[in-house]
């Protein structure tokens, strides 16, 4: 068999042909994509201004505030039901498609038209709960922690709907940390504890309703999502957006700090 050896320069010149042709495809999705997430950001830190919340000084657990989070969670929850079957359909159609006439662009373009819309309504749907992100992610450890109660058999009958659902995340989470090579940190680490009274508490909320709590479980990555807390403006104005920490994590001097996530060490 003839070998070809192209020469480096070559190479190069095709290697950055393709990426060029890459970025004219999907260059404006991606900008598009950007653009929306830097005005997220934004809104999210707003909202942080508009709704303060601070955990440290929870001393026992708001059930109404507890069960406006749950009722973004369903509400939430309902739009990414929708839109995973979306997605499912649009997968299908585009396996369909024939190969020589395939465009990356246009893909893009279709799969951000449908992903687009539920990502911009999440600073709105707060703004209704009169909520921040910070609230929504205190909640949800809340959550998780009182679904960890029931599965070690801390619930009457009436909880029966939900047992099972912390083992079952609990297991999804794992999967997650293996594949992003335990980069994100243990589940109970980001979850914390939390005191019997609040958890108590939580779980009579949670028997108004077991199938809001349930409407409300979605996929691990989202979960993940609603448990890393955007906190603290980027800049010395607060007009830039927010960082992401995660929940209870704070500083030596008890102060919240904006940074990534920890990794295990």
């Amino acid at each position: 068999m003839k070998k070809i050896f192209i020469g480096c320069g070559v190479l190069a010149l095709i290697v950055l042909g393709i990426l060029g042709f890459m970025v004219y495809q999907i260059g404006p999705v991606v900008m598009e994509a950007w653009d929306a997430a830097q005005l997220m950001g934004r809104q999210l830190g707003e909202l942080e201004q508009e709704f303060p919340f601070d955990e440290k000084t929870v001393v026992q657990l708001d059930k109404k505030r507890f069960a406006s989070a749950l009722d973004f969670r369903q509400e939430l929850g309902a739009k990414l039901d929708l839109l995973g079957v979306d997605l499912n359909e649009f997968g299908k159609t585009v396996e369909s498609e024939d190969p020589s006439i395939f465009n990356w662009g246009d893909v893009l373009s279709d799969l951000w038209d449908r992903v687009s819309p539920v990502m911009d309504s999440v600073p709105g749907m707060l703004r209704e709960h009169r909520m921040s992100a910070s609230e929504l992610g205190w909640n949800t450890r809340v959550m998780w922690a009182a679904l960890k109660l029931i599965d070690a058999g801390g619930a009457d009958e009436s909880m029966e709907p939900l047992q099972g659902q912390f083992d079952r995340f609990r297991r999804e989470y794992a999967e997650l940390r293996r594949r992003d090579d335990n980069d994100l940190p243990p589940l109970d680490d980001v979850i914390g504890e939390f005191d019997s009274e609040i958890l108590v508490a939580a779980k009579s909320v949670f028997a108004e309703n077991p199938q809001r709590v349930l409407d409300g479980i979605t996929d691990p990555i989202i979960e993940v999502t609603y448990l890393s807390t955007l906190t603290e403006p980027l800049d010395e104005e607060g007009s830039s957006g927010v960082r992401v920490r995660w929940s209870g994590e704070s500083g030596s001097d008890g102060s919240s700090k904006g940074e990534e996530p920890p990794t295990d060490g």
